[in-house]
């Protein structure tokens, strides 16, 4: 932020074309999309949409600290004038002499080819990251205020670390059989070719770990397909089975003193987000990541941190990281993880630090 004051933005919709989703900065402005009821992440931008002008001003520009292109790019994108729009916002904030920021929201890796943006994007590799390129927050569900009952519920220590996992684990099944022994050959294939990270596979080997090891337990519920096949690109969401797998995710991390993170299909863990919000403590691959605020935020001392290298001990560091508190220090810890996603990773918390961030990189 710039001294005690709201951050002023400019942001102007003139040159996209209809239709385009703005961006999330601007839904306590312009209007949050309409968000199907019966969806378990109904409501996820409530809160950011009434105090978000608490945090934020639209002002005219030339009293901006800031301008914001008012689509994510990952809308923009695909289209064959993106680059040239893109461009037409990096001239008006050049003109205005401000900082343009960009948000790309996506698993998408590829770089925003817009000259003189600041990127705030949720998939970034750390050795390749760009100059003007940040991390921002998969923007998750507040699970403690609106899945659990409203307060963060510290788990009592105990000897045996509880580790958790709910979701998607591609190469978790290789013991499955002839098919899933086959199918997780096809995967270490298209890995050698480049076609996949190899990091997608880091949940998988660190689910091994934990269960061959009687220094944790693991409570861990594999799921073959995204969302246990509720949401298929290009057909309707299955809202029952969204439903029951959501409850089913939310009851694990209630479980658990830690919870496995790591990467899906971006380089990035949107589970990471949701641990915090809940007051779990998360074990965190890292694949290469780049976490936000890292020049804020003690990421190694808030995690359980595993390198990818390592993932194979990943029960020990856990039950190493367990065995050096004491019961006060566990229920800390847990209320830490609330505070740090409260205070800077929440959409009210990111959002009310971000062009601050900027500002600062740009000066």
């Amino acid at each position: 932020m710039v001294s005690d004051r709201r951050l002023r933005v400019d942001a102007d919709a003139t040159h996209l074309p209809d239709g385009l989703p703005h961006t999330i900065l601007l839904y306590p402005f312009w209007g949050a999309p309409a968000s199907d009821p019966d969806s378990p992440t109904s409501g996820r931008f409530d809160r950011f949409v009434a105090n978000g002008p608490r945090l934020v001003e639209l002002t005219t520009p030339e009293e901006a600290d800031i301008s914001v292109l008012p689509v994510a790019w990952e809308h923009l994108e695909s289209l064959p004038e993106a680059q040239s729009l893109g461009n037409v916002y990096a001239e008006r904030a050049r003109a205005l002499g401000i900082p343009l920021v960009v948000f790309h929201v996506s698993d998408s890796e590829a770089p925003v080819p817009i000259e003189g943006a600041w990127v705030y994007r949720t998939s970034l590799r750390r050795s390749r990251r760009g100059s003007r390129e940040l991390a921002m927050p998969a923007l998750s569900m507040d699970v403690a205020r609106q899945e659990l009952g409203g307060q963060v519920e510290p788990r009592a220590w105990s000897p045996t670390p509880t580790v958790g996992f709910c979701g998607y684990a591609p190469g978790a099944e290789t013991s499955r059989g002839a098919r899933a022994l086959a199918r997780a050959a096809k995967r270490r294939l298209r890995v050698a070719r480049g076609e996949l990270p190899s990091g997608i596979y880091a949940r998988a080997r660190a689910l091994r770990s934990l269960d061959a090891s009687d220094r944790v337990h693991l409570d861990a519920v594999v799921r073959h397909a995204f969302w246990a096949g509720a949401v298929v690109p290009g057909q309707p969401n299955d809202y029952a089975l969204m439903t029951a797998v959501r409850r089913e995710f939310v009851d694990n991390l209630r479980r658990s003193d830690y919870v496995l993170c790591a990467r899906g299909g971006g380089n990035f863990s949107y589970r990471l987000y949701e641990a915090l919000s809940a007051g779990r403590i998360p074990l965190f691959v890292d694949t290469d990541c780049v976490l936000p605020f890292e020049d804020e935020i003690d990421w190694r001392a808030l995690c359980v941190w595993v390198d990818e290298t390592d993932v194979e001990g990943s029960a020990d560091a856990v039950a190493d990281f367990h065995a050096g508190l004491s019961p006060a220090a566990f229920e800390a810890a847990q209320r830490r993880c609330r505070s740090i996603w409260e205070d800077y990773l929440s959409p009210e918390g990111f959002f009310g630090r971000f062009g601050g961030a900027v500002l600062r990189a740009a000066a």
